[in-house]
């Protein structure tokens, strides 16, 4: 079933059966999602908010301001930020379609991403290499094949880095970005495990000079929306 969901075919499965595969193949709630969507169906279990983000970590994102901070898994799907990382990235998170609110698919696919990552040449690899380390936990299951397959399928770049067979660990790193309205954005990301056994984190970004710390300042400030933005 789910196979013949992620190839398109002409099939209507009833809410209890999504609901019997998701519990089947023990897909978390952001995988339990995406089988849905895929479906064109309503959720009857679905809450409001995201799964796997506490209201704890939900405050703690609000908390963090004006610094960017998200939630992600180790797909690299973005399960919860805070204004500023929405402002930072320089795009309207809530009104993605959530198959497309995944760091890596933007890294790779989207344009003004990339040009807005000074350090894509070595930032895209890394992250891979990190995505592969977590897929070999999860290598019999669906919603990871699928993924790797839409990524294959849909950047030429990220499968030839994919065929180099290299792994990273989580790690601090420095991150540059061009924002278009405040200029560079020089960072450093600290991941904090959230829920290990599943991958889940929590990764600050936290400004290595004045002119940084001044500028998320502004775009916090001049944020339309309130702080603790989630996808829903």
């Amino acid at each position: 079933w789910y196979t013949w969901l992620e190839q398109g075919r002409d099939i209507t499965p009833s809410a209890q059966v999504l609901d019997a595969i998701a519990r089947t193949l023990r897909l978390d709630g952001h995988e339990r999602t995406h089988l849905f969507g895929l479906a064109d169906a309503p959720d009857p279990t679905h809450e409001d908010g995201c799964y796997a983000v506490t209201d704890g970590v939900r405050a703690l994102l609000d908390k963090l301001e004006p610094y960017p901070a998200c939630v992600v898994n180790g797909r690299y799907d973005l399960l919860a930020y805070n204004c500023s990382y929405q402002a930072a990235m320089c795009v309207d998170l809530d009104a993605l379609d959530p198959l497309e609110r995944n760091t890596l698919w933007r890294v790779f696919t989207d344009p003004a991403t990339r040009t807005r990552l000074l350090d894509w040449d070595t930032t895209a690899p890394r992250m891979v290499a990190s995505f592969r380390a977590a897929m070999a936990k999860h290598m019999g299951e669906p919603a990871w094949r699928c993924f790797l397959k839409r990524m294959l399928d849909a950047s030429s770049e990220f499968a030839e880095i994919w065929e180099r067979h290299e792994v990273a660990p989580m790690q601090r790193v420095r991150k540059r970005l061009l924002h278009p309205e405040v200029g560079l954005l020089q960072m450093e990301s600290t991941s904090l495990w959230v829920t290990e056994s599943v991958g889940i984190r929590l990764v600050t970004y936290t400004p290595l000079d004045d002119d940084t710390r001044t500028r998320l300042q502004q775009l916090a400030s001049a944020a339309s929306r309130p702080a603790g933005g989630s996808p829903r």
